[in-house]
């Protein structure tokens, strides 16, 4: 069965009941820096690279995968056309149940956004670089909460919107690759709901597309040892 004759199927089904119950976003301590302990239905996130798109696509898309775990439909929309299959197959996502969209205008882009968040058989609207105004972005906020689909918008640094409409703002910047070669990331929490602003996790993505945390290394204090004065400062040059 095909994936658009699925979402006919679910068209009719019960708009999905709004709970605050969080689930995990697949890593414990990434859950501990969102807004309500993990991902919740009807919450819009925003992700910002800092260097890069790429960097926070590639966190936020892992994240929205522990999303379809019920069987929900990702709506993937990319005006970039930067993202293929065999990547997101790499990751694990089951393109069985993506709807890979790419808009041809920015008002496109902002219409199948908000259509994506008001249809119940969509579970997450993942966004890249979506440009609209205050209203837009409220709009989507509330399309969200009230259908129960999970919001995921990608910006570079240099496109994000000045004001967040999400429950959570997450920066993410790439780091040098360790010995293991897996992806190293530093995640901020630049702006949330519930008082993480500041707050930031290191992370190292793995070749299977797994979180890891890595320890916290303490350097080790180096000790300085002074020669003493040599002659009375006053008498020095007597």
């Amino acid at each position: 069965m095909s994936t658009l004759e699925n979402l006919r199927q679910q068209l009719g089904k019960q708009k999905p009941r709004i709970t605050q119950n969080a689930f995990s976003t697949g890593c414990a301590e990434l859950d501990r820096l969102l807004p309500h302990g993990g991902l919740r239905r009807g919450c819009v996130m925003e992700w910002v690279g800092s260097k890069s798109l790429c960097e926070a696509a590639l966190i936020s898309l892992l994240v929205m995968q522990q999303a379809m775990a019920d069987a929900q439909t990702l709506l993937l929309i990319d005006p970039t056309q930067s993202l293929y299959a065999p990547t997101l197959v790499s990751m694990g996502l089951d393109l069985d149940r993506v709807l890979y969209v790419t808009p041809r205008s920015k008002r496109d882009v902002l219409w199948a956004c908000d259509q994506g968040l008001r249809c119940p058989a969509v579970g997450v609207v993942f966004c890249l670089q979506p440009e609209g105004d205050a209203t837009t972005f409220r709009r989507f906020q509330i399309a969200a909460e009230d259908h129960g689909t999970i919001g995921c918008f990608v910006f570079d640094q240099r496109r994000q919107p000045h004001r967040c409409w999400g429950d959570v703002r997450l920066g993410v910047e790439s780091l040098p690759r360790g010995d293991d070669d897996a992806m190293s990331l530093r995640v901020d929490v630049q702006r949330s709901t519930r008082g993480h602003v500041g707050d930031y996790l290191m992370l190292e993505v793995t070749s299977q597309g797994q979180f890891h945390v890595p320890p916290v290394r303490h350097k080790k204090p180096y000790s300085l040892r002074l020669v003493s004065a040599l002659a009375d400062s006053a008498t020095r040059f007597a």
